[in-house]
């Protein structure tokens, strides 16, 4: 029935609806702009017709209310759909009718209400949220606050308004509502009512929704309105019970997560380099996928989001091993282009001296190489579309085309961006003791070419013999483990990979329950050995208890299927009693425990002890009571063998048996799954593809023989053992060459120790040149090898081309990969760099001071009394006294940080560092006092280490004197760098000759300076209970400064008197010996007393004089020896 025949239809029950009676009662039922004037009234009729949305049939015997803007309509349909409701009230011109709320009655839900489809309703204020009511409840449907405008026609005399209601016939089913990424979550189901009285799950809520009838189930959209998944479109029977909306969200998360995967893969196959490995597990992650949602859609929620969990977690580890290729392939051509760079730098030196020259020569071989490579190398290739990827913007994984014009171009910009950075650096001399180390190294192998030349070419030809011939592979995959004699039965045996990590799960025995070659499905669950709890690992042991005795202990147990036990291996032939039922708290034990008979109560204990925690962690726990059903012979038992021929029970004497499920999940746990198949599947290969899927470790039985399956991962080297005796070659041959060498240039390492090279930098030049040599002959090998390979493919191509036949062909596929560069460094650097190191560690043993290295204590130290006093081997001039003072803190302070010492500097730029050890003197408890003080020695300061007898044989304190030593060594170093040189260039004029009046009258005036400074400091002083804080301050650092600087301008006064004050002392004591003299003989009478003045007076005043002069100068000294506060 079309459309207008159903207007037709209404038309007609309106026309009828003017013979049923008016309805008693005062309705405003309708609204609109009255007319001018008098009112008018008019008669309103409205008529309510219900029609099924399928059939287009009016519905009759239909309860439902309807409330038409404020008033209420209860009513129910006649025969023909319809139901009529009349009253007088004001004729209006324009008629406004809304149903504003539904209810329904009969289990129908509504569609369409006049022109206004029933679709759940979303508006937007701030959050996405239901904005209209509508829910199930009793039989019935609510829809309210739905506004649904009527239709209405005003004539002269009556106004009709038409309510036609679309129904469908509903059912209340549970929906799914849950994501596989957030939980469960809120859908919106179009059209469908909630069912607030039915009981939800974890997983399903219920909903009221039409059937047979379209029905979009939705998402929660976020703040953009875009949804996580596409909607779901269904439909229901009569006989639905479920709409499965988390299988429709589970298969859209996995296609989009599996979907990036897939497109990174085909890239990779488009560029020429397929990924074996990575695609395995790819498809491996499929079939997880899948089956995770085939147990969803089967309604197993809970084992198939488990499983869900473990394909999300593999899929990561894919996406991770992608991200692993790609930094390979960046890495692979990255040192690819750091080998052009320094092949094309490095040999050009050998044979060309103009600078320019060379350069020009550099850049030509450097970007021929690189463009053989691009042309040649799918890594290039790959790592220059990831560029282009880069630079263009695009970001999508589809496959780029990379013709020949794009790949030079991508080619020119990669090897140009690598180039010119690695030149400039090159050229600004950033590393300029490197670069000093590389001149000379490469001076010293010019000087002995043919030397040289020989040495590479043997090197580099091992390089190249190695990269052709040793083959380094890695990866994981499915292997044959094992195999042995097995039984007639077709079967395989699942097995946990550890013995308690990680388990067999409840998902992966549903899944092969339901695949159709699996016939019948039995597991085990050991509840002894080691058990994973949570976190911690027990190791675990049974008891048995009757009553409160206990009657046997560390046993073992597992739980079984009985009937799959009795089924395949007939048990009960050696049991007295009976089998356990499925599901029942029996037990089988064995009979040669004492005082435990059939139909006995039992309790059973686990005796746990964690092998994991640091410290013990023991622990008892009960798994409940049990009745003894049977008791077993375990000499019978024991010779039972699994369906693979290998035993079925170790130690059947003290075993267990309780059946599936009776124990906690937590304890027993599913460690072997045994599956007997049809007979005409093919186990091995099943095997494979479990081991592929589960990586567990698969066991398949045919015909008579088992054999073990499992995933693993394998890392070989192919061809090491062929490439050893060339590696050692080339071992002696550069052990030689660096130790003639070293030989040889002992004049050169004694003028450098002169220009004042440690033995760690002489150290440091050798082993540079070795290096050098090895990189140029890995440099030549490695690219030797390669164009070796291509010219024999070509020369092998050519002459089949001219009907020759050759064996063999080129020596390697001609690519290269990062183990390939491994194994040239290696054969070449570090081989080279090794056997060098012996011949070069002789030149640590020379240093600046003609002696070993290591000093021997009890050799060198001075004993004073009970101390000793060890020179170590520092000079320093002594104005750089508080220079040394600092350094001397900052390696205590920063390198030698277990030493507490304490320090005392001196005016005069000399110090003292205390420190005590403790420990350190066998046989003695007590700490034992240590001091480094500085001496004056003429124009130098020296380092006197004072220490106790009791140290001077103990071994820690030696290692402490050598760190402290060769932290020492390193004050040149440090002095550089703190202090700045300025070199003023000035006429040379004549030395100036200053004598001790001279050196007094400075002495006076800073003196004078000294006491006016300390004058104001008194002063200041007194004055700091009157001023504030801050003026104290300012002033008290200001003066202090000043007097700081006037004590250092004595330091070189002092050195300059220091020759003046003993012949002052020695002037003044003959002086006054003649003083004397000359006054006893005046006392005696033998000179007058004109004679004494005479000779007296001039002595005195010039005694006077040199006195004060004296005094002066020992004030000085004296200022020099007080100390600065540190």
């Amino acid at each position: 029935m079309n459309r207008s025949r159903t207007f037709a239809l209404v038309a007609m029950f309106v026309f009828a609806s003017v013979l049923v009676p008016i309805t008693s009662g005062n309705v405003h039922a309708v609204a609109g702009q009255a007319t001018p004037g008098k009112p008018i009234e008019t008669n309103y009729t409205l008529v309510v017709t219900i029609f099924d949305w399928l059939t287009e049939t009016p519905v009759g015997n239909v309860s439902f209310v309807l409330t038409m803007n404020e008033t209420e309509i209860v009513g129910t349909t006649n025969s023909t759909g319809s139901f009529s409701y009349r009253w007088v009230a004001e004729k209006k011109e324009r008629v406004y009718a809304l149903a504003r709320r539904l209810i329904l009655d009969s289990n129908y839900t509504a569609i369409r209400i006049c022109s206004t489809m029933i679709d759940t309703s979303i508006r937007s204020e701030g959050t996405q949220r239901l904005y209209y009511v509508a829910y199930y409840s009793h039989n019935q449907t609510f829809y309210e606050d739905i506004f649904a405008s009527l239709w209405s026609s005003v004539a002269e005399n009556k106004t009709t308004i038409i309510c036609q209601i679309w129904v469908e016939k509903g059912k209340a089913v549970k929906i799914s509502n849950y994501d596989p990424e957030q939980g469960k979550i809120q859908l919106y189901v179009n059209p469908g009512l909630p069912v607030p009285e039915a009981e939800a799950t974890d997983y399903e809520d219920w909903f009221f929704v039409p059937i047979e009838y379209p029905i979009t189930i939705v998402d929660m959209p976020d703040f953009l309105g875009a949804t996580r998944y596409t909607p779901l479109i269904t439909k229901i029977s009569k006989n639905s019970t479920v709409i499965n909306w988390l299988h429709h969200a589970a298969n859209e998360f996995y296609r989009k997560k599996t979907k990036a995967i897939e497109q990174r893969l085909i890239w990779y196959d488009y560029q020429g380099f397929p990924l074996e490995n990575e695609r395995r597990d790819y498809l491996q992650t499929l079939a997880m996928f899948e089956q995770a949602s085939n147990l969803i859609g089967r309604g197993n929620y809970s084992i198939g989001l488990d499983y869900f969990n473990q394909a999300q977690e593999r899929a990561k580890f894919v996406v991770s091993e992608l991200d692993t290729v790609d930094n390979y392939i960046s890495m692979t051509a990255l040192l690819v282009t750091l080998f052009s760079y320094g092949f094309s730098r490095l040999v050009p030196t050998l044979f060309i001296e103009n600078e320019k020259k060379r350069l020009l020569m550099s850049i030509a071989i450097y970007f021929s190489l690189l463009v053989v490579f691009t042309a040649t190398q799918p890594h290039i290739k790959v790592a220059l579309a990831m560029i282009m990827r880069s630079l263009t913007g695009y970001t999508d994984q589809s496959p780029i085309h990379m013709d020949a014009v794009m790949t030079l171009t991508a080619a020119f910009v990669l090897s140009t961006f690598m180039f010119f950075p690695m030149f400039l650096l090159s050229m600004l001399r950033i590393l300029s003791f490197a670069g000093f180390i590389m001149d000379v190294a490469m001076r010293n192998m010019k000087a002995r070419r043919n030397r040289t030349l020989l040495t590479i070419a043997t090197v580099a030809l091992i390089v190249g013999s190695s990269v052709a011939f040793v083959n380094v592979t890695s990866g994981r995959g499915v292997i044959e483990s094992g195999r042995w004699a097995g039984t007639p039965v077709n079967c395989l045996i699942v097995q946990s990979m550890v013995e308690y990590f990680p388990k067999i799960e409840q998902y992966e025995i549903s899944w092969l329950k339901d695949q159709s070659w699996a016939k019948d499905v039995g597991y085990e669950e050991p509840f002894s050995g080691n058990i994973k709890v949570g976190k911690q690992v027990y190791t675990t042991s049974v008891a048995i208890l009757k009553g409160q005795v206990e009657v046997a202990s560390s046993l073992s147990g597992k739980t079984f299927d009985p009937t799959f036990y009795q089924k395949y291996y007939n048990i009960s032939r050696y049991v007295v009693g009976s089998l356990p039922g499925k599901g029942e708290r029996g037990i089988l034990l064995s009979s040669s425990i004492p005082n435990v008979f059939v139909g006995d109560f039992v309790e059973l204990r686990l005796h746990m002890i964690s092998t994991t925690a640091q410290r013990a962690d023991i622990q008892e726990r009960s798994i409940g009571t049990f009745v003894v059903k049977g008791l077993f012979d375990p000499d019978g038992m024991s010779k039972i063998t699994r369906l693979d021929g290998q035993p079925l029970f170790q130690d059947a004497s003290k075993l267990i048996l309780a059946p599936n499920g009776v124990l906690p999940s937590d304890i027993a746990q599913v460690m072997e799954v045994t599956v007997v198949t049809t007979p005409e599947a093919d186990t091995k290969s099943l095997a494979r593809d479990m081991a592929f899927m589960f990586s567990h470790v698969v066991i398949a039985n045919s015909n008579g023989e088992a054999s073990r399956f499992q995933e693993t991962f394998t890392f070989s080297v192919a061809g090491g053992a062929v490439q050893f005796i060339p590696i050692l070659i080339a071992v002696l041959l550069t052990y030689n060459i660096v130790s003639s060498t070293v030989l040889e240039r002992k004049r050169d390492i004694s003028t450098m120790a002169v220009l004042g090279a440690n033995p760690t930098n002489v150290t440091q030049i050798f082993i540079a040149e070795v290096t050098v040599l090895g990189f140029i002959s890995t440099l030549i090998g490695f690219f030797g090898s390669y164009f070796l390979n291509y010219l024999v493919a070509i020369g092998a191509s050519l002459l089949s081309f001219l009907g020759i036949g050759v064996s063999g062909g080129a020596l390697s596929a001609g690519r290269w990969s990062l183990s390939a560069i491994v194994v040239a460094l290696f054969s070449g650097v570090v081989v080279t760099i090794l056997a060098g190191l012996i011949p070069v560690m002789r030149v640590q043993n020379i240093s600046l001071m003609a002696r070993a290295k290591r000093r021997v204590i009890p050799l060198e130290a001075r004993r004073v009394g009970l101390l000793n006093e060890y020179e170590l081997p520092l000079r320093v001039p002594s104005l750089d006294g508080e220079m040394l003072f600092n350094f001397l803190k900052e390696v205590f302070e920063k390198r030698m940080r277990d030493i507490e010492a304490k320090y005392d500097l001196y005016q005069d730029g000399t110090f003292q560092a205390a420190f005590s050890v403790k420990g350190w003197a066998p046989d003695v408890a007590a700490a034992a006092q240590c001091t480094i003080k500085v001496e004056r020695r003429g124009e130098s300061l020296y380092l006197i280490l004072v220490f106790p007898d009791v140290l001077r044989d103990s071994k820690p304190f030696q290692e402490f004197l050598y760190k402290l030593e060769r932290n020492l060594m390193s004050y040149t170093t440090w002095r550089e760098a703190k202090v700045k040189i300025k070199i003023v260039r000035e006429a040379v004029s004549a030395p100036k000759v200053r004598t001790l009046e001279n050196i007094i009258d400075d002495l006076k005036v800073l003196q004078q300076q000294i006491d006016e400074i300390s004058g104001k400091l008194e002063k200041l002083e007194s004055m700091r209970a009157k001023i504030s804080t801050t003026v104290y301050t300012e002033f008290d650092n200001r003066y202090k400064g000043e007097m700081s600087k006037l004590i250092k301008r004595l330091r070189p006064l002092g050195m300059e008197l220091e020759p003046y004050r003993e012949s002052l002392r020695k002037e003044i004591r003959e002086l006054t010996t003649k003083v004397e003299k000359l006054s006893a003989s005046y006392n005696l009478g033998e000179i007058s007393k004109e004679e004494y003045d005479e000779q007296v007076i001039p002595l005195e005043s010039r005694l006077k004089e040199l006195r004060s002069s004296s005094d002066r100068i020992e004030e000085l000294f004296r200022q020099l020896k007080a100390r600065v506060p540190t």
